[in-house]
């Protein structure tokens, strides 16, 4: 604005970190911090109130009058493809002041939907690379193209439209989201997504540590360690499980069902049948969607409908359950028809050793009866799982087939019997949890998180080295 200082204007570009050169190539100016400075000099050049309300630059008074809309900011213009002033944005010079950024309001000349931040500066730049690097704010950007990454836009701190994206569209078919860490920004890198899936777009999302925006990180580590990263960034479809599974535990039939939902809401924009299936393959793998749920999904989306989330939930808890096996059915028949089993077999059962298993409900309210010393019976047992739906199947049966013994017959083969049980439990568990583990190390080593590839593998070669002690020891009492 032409109603800077000298001096203002120094200061205020010193702040922010910004050179003379950037400044020019930007045509950055400053607000003074009065009630009518820019309204005084427009109107000397023969504009009219109405004039300057309607374009944004002044704001009405209730009591009659008008007065400057931006004061006592660093102001940047924003501008068209032919470098044409449409609209202007203001941050706050002074700390305490709110709110930090102000922008102009939309206006007959400016709907800020229509417009990227800097492409009039960029555009060749973004041809040349065949890449665009998608930022939030006037800021990044200007760190970006004064660092010397001048591929560059920003979405003017609004949520991405399919107008942003069809004029980025013109120079480039291949972007990366480089939006600000923190929750909202993940949100706002997620809908992006989507708008450019829909507009035909190769996709990469770029987090930087810390939640640091691109001006923090570029003045904390520098242009080189921000290029290596960027060309690190993740495929959009990582980004999408990363937050789809985010706080989520998988094992739950809720959070499955989730993030399943939200991820099937990024897919569905996606053109390409070809490129769709191949990724709604790779994100059901991801989330271990079981084959028969994984058919119906994509029936679901590829005719438009919408599955609910609920529904999806209960055909997840459904296959999360399969059938109790032979060794945990016969198992609970032996601990509830037997005392001399249960006094040498359940104190050595652990809560890993049905953990997800149908039956878990089940075994762990006979360990608990046992260790609060209560009687164990099939109505005692039965009433401690009223809520379990295997339970209300498993109880009765288990309670048919669990005859008493004999006063003469010897309990030992009984409690050898039930070991042998929990064996096969523990093996089951073991190879299931060994089969998670090798989805995450997949998962890790795609989303280039190489510490957790090493400690998962870790963790995987400990559990193969128990599962096969396991197997060598079940094959030893066999043989004996």
């Amino acid at each position: 604005m032409r109603t800077m200082s000298a001096r203002s204007r120094k200061s205020s570009m010193k702040l922010c970190g910004i050179t003379e050169a950037t400044r020019r190539a930007f045509r950055l100016g400053f607000a003074p911090d009065r009630w009518d400075g820019l309204v005084a000099h427009l109107k000397s050049r023969g504009a009219t109130s109405e004039e300057l309300e309607r374009s944004g630059l002044a704001v009405k008074r209730e009591t009659g009058g008008i007065y400057d809309r931006f004061r006592g900011r660093l102001i940047f213009p924003v501008l068209d493809l032919r470098g044409q002033p449409v609209a202007f944005g203001g941050r706050a010079i002074a700390p305490d002041v709110e709110p930090k950024y102000l922008n102009s309001p939309e206006t007959p000349l400016y709907i800020k939907g229509r417009h990227l931040f800097g492409l009039n500066l960029t555009r060749e730049a973004i041809r040349q690379r065949g890449f665009a690097i998608l930022v939030e704010g006037y800021l990044d950007l200007i760190a970006l193209y004064q660092a010397g990454v001048q591929n560059a836009a920003a979405s003017l701190g609004t949520a991405l439209t399919s107008e942003q994206a069809k004029l980025l569209g013109r120079f480039a078919r291949k972007c990366v989201i480089n939006y600000d860490g923190d929750r909202a920004g993940r949100e706002a890198a997620r809908r992006a997504i989507e708008i450019l899936l829909a507009e035909g777009f190769e996709v990469k999302v770029l987090l930087l540590p810390d939640n640091a925006d691109p001006d923090e990180f570029i003045k904390s580590f520098g242009v080189e360690e921000y290029n290596r990263r960027r060309g690190a960034a993740l495929s959009h479809l990582q980004f999408v499980l990363e937050e789809a599974t985010r706080g989520r535990d998988l094992n739950r039939a809720e959070d499955k069902a989730a993030a399943v939902e939200e991820t099937l809401a990024s897919l569905r924009t996606v053109r390409n049948s070809l490129l769709r299936r191949e990724y709604f393959d790779q994100a059901m793998d991801g989330l271990r969607v079981e084959d028969t749920l994984r058919k119906e999904l994509w029936r679901a989306m590829s005719s438009g409908a919408r599955l609910e989330r609920e529904a999806v939930r209960r055909q997840l808890e459904s296959a999360r359950r399969p059938p109790a096996t032979l060794a945990e059915r016969r198992l609970i028949e032996l601990l509830l028809g037997d005392e001399e089993v249960r006094k040498a077999v359940l104190p050595r059962i652990e809560p890993e050793d049905y953990q997800g298993l149908p039956t878990a409900g089940v075994l762990r309210a006979l360990c608990a009866l046992f260790e609060q010393g209560l009687p164990i019976d099939a109505l005692t047992l039965a009433d401690r799982t009223a809520d379990d739906e295997v339970a209300a199947e498993i109880v009765p049966l288990a309670a048919m087939g669990a005859g008493e013994r004999a006063p003469d017959e010897a309990a030992d083969a009984l409690i050898a019997e039930a070991e042998g049980c929990l064996i096969a439990l523990r093996r089951m568990n073991l190879e299931r949890r060994i089969k998670d583990l090798k989805g995450e190390i997949a998962r890790a080593e795609r989303a280039g998180r190489h510490e957790d590839v090493s400690r998962l593998t870790e963790e995987y070669v400990a559990l193969q080295r128990r599962l096969n002690r396991l197997c060598v020891a079940a094959a030893r009492d066999f043989a004996e």
